[in-house]
């Protein structure tokens, strides 16, 4: 597991119960040695756009297993069809947050963004939001900071400006 820039607070890890594999292994990108040995990871202390840009072209050619990429669209499958479900259970009074996520995802467009923090909407829309754009996911899972809607809102619409009019 590569993290980049995380310092695995408990939010982030169940409390460090979210790696139970003892496979698991950690490769941490962090501008702080700190927080880049975290969790036992070989500890990479630099730059992450720049180590990122790097990694690329070092792992151009690189390619997984075909029957492991078999595995993982077999499972990508199954998890869509469960979220399916999950979009279109309809409880008698009031939505569920699922049906709510599923229902702005159903009405939103493929360049919009969905951006949250804080409250236990995070941990539901990372299990069910479908991003169809790469930048169309961005939560904030530091500290479940409260307000952060706003900044991160504002920050990622100049994102999205910045690149459209470069």
């Amino acid at each position: 597991m590569i993290g980049i820039g995380t310092r695995y607070s408990d939010f982030t890890t169940i409390s460090n119960s979210a790696f139970q594999n003892p496979r698991v292994q950690f490769i941490n990108i962090n501008i702080s040695e700190f927080d880049s040995f975290k969790q036992g990871a070989l500890a990479i202390t630099a730059d992450a756009k720049e180590t990122i840009s790097e990694l690329d072209q070092k792992l151009k050619s690189f390619k997984v297993s075909a029957v492991y990429a078999a595995s993982i669209t077999k499972f990508n499958k199954s998890w869509d069809k469960q979220v399916s479900e999950i979009y279109g259970y309809r409880h008698a009074k009031l939505a569920s947050q699922a049906e709510v996520i599923g229902a702005v995802n159903d009405f939103s467009s493929a360049r919009d963004i969905v951006l949250c923090a804080a409250g236990s909407l995070p941990g539901d829309l990372h299990k069910l939001w479908r991003t169809r754009d790469p930048k169309g996911f961005h939560l904030e899972y530091g500290y479940s900071c409260m307000g952060y809607e706003i900044a991160g809102g504002l920050g990622a619409k100049m994102a999205d400006l910045h690149v459209r009019f470069m």
